[in-house]
């Protein structure tokens, strides 16, 4: 299918932290304390990839130095609340972003809204004295909120960090290789596709243009193997010629072939059988090694109403492990 406009907007870095990445981005809501030009800049980076939202909490004017250092405020803002100047700036650069000011001193919204950043996933401070941070910090830490404390001088700094236990339950592998079973597909699909779609080339263009690029390449697969006396197509050179046969699916004057265009871009990782990591492979070469020993042990337990050496269950998924492969 046609990328949509966000997979336009957002390519490059969906290629790098995938559609899921981007959905929390979106949800991603934050608290900018002091729109200095550090701070600017640093939500600058936030606001272009696409955050859900953000708010500015500063109480300050648009001063001569701000005009020599921040990008995000203007000459005829002098004078007015730096907080308004940088978050319509900001907004500019993705409409898709919202943006909002409290034109007050942190301080103030703590002491009048004690619970007022507790709405946010993330909290960013610049330029902010001891006193003010400490108490944004236990605001904070009472949530469990990540803190971003930043100070400049000039052409020097700190960062500071406050974050809790962050778990990574997703590490996007660089060349994921999906499993789909093309060169050893499950009966009950290869009875589908020999059902419903035995006779494609009979198909309306409509229902053509709808066949699960799945079905396409197994039978490409099946077509190359019948033709190669039954033997799986693993090398690049046989896989070219699947690519060559699904390129003969193609029907003149429909437009509509993405499906075609899925197939030939999945025989590269498709057409290969999936293999196990090295610890996957020791640990399921130990329970084969231990297939008997394992059989025995689980029949006697059952026998004996016993748990001989460890639980059934535990027996029972060696067992699973040792008939893998």
């Amino acid at each position: 299918a046609s990328p949509s406009e966000k997979q336009k907007r957002y390519d490059r870095q969906l290629r790098l932290w995938g559609e899921h990445g981007q959905v929390c981005m979106e949800e991603c809501t934050v608290c900018l304390i002091n729109g200095t030009g550090c701070g600017a800049e640093a939500l600058k980076n936030l606001v272009l990839p696409g955050i859900g939202s953000f708010t500015i909490v500063d109480g300050a004017n648009v001063s001569e130095a701000d005009l020599g250092n921040n990008f995000f405020v203007e000459q005829s803002s002098l004078g007015t609340s730096r907080a308004a100047c940088v978050t319509r700036l900001l907004q500019e650069l993705n409409e898709h972003v919202t943006g909002s000011y409290v034109a007050e001193d942190i301080s103030q919204v703590l002491l009048s809204r004690p619970d007022f950043l507790h709405s946010f996933g993330l909290v960013i401070t610049t330029q902010l004295p001891t006193r003010e941070l400490l108490q944004v910090a236990n605001s904070c830490a009472a949530r469990r909120i990540p803190l971003i404390a930043v100070h400049t001088y000039g052409l020097l700094g700190y960062l500071r960090m406050v974050l809790y236990e962050h778990p990574v339950i997703e590490t996007h592998p660089d060349h994921a290789m999906n499993d789909l079973r093309v060169l050893a597909p499950p009966a009950e699909l290869s009875r589908l596709i020999e059902d419903k779609y035995s006779a494609i080339e009979s198909l309306p263009n409509a229902e053509y243009a709808h066949i699960p690029y799945l079905v396409l390449l197994i039978r490409a697969v099946a077509q190359w193997s019948a033709a190669n006396g039954g033997a799986q197509p693993t090398s690049y050179k046989q896989k070219k010629e699947v690519r060559a046969i699904l390129g003969s699916y193609r029907r003149p004057g429909l437009q509509a072939d993405q499906n075609i265009d899925e197939a030939v871009a999945a025989v590269n990782t498709a057409l290969s059988l999936p293999t196990p990591d090295s610890a996957v492979a020791k640990l399921l070469g130990a329970a084969r090694a231990r297939l008997s020993e394992l059989a025995s042990e689980l029949h006697s337990a059952g026998a004996a109403g016993e748990e001989p050496g460890g639980s059934r269950q535990q027996l029972v998924f060696w067992l699973m492990a040792a008939g893998v492969g």
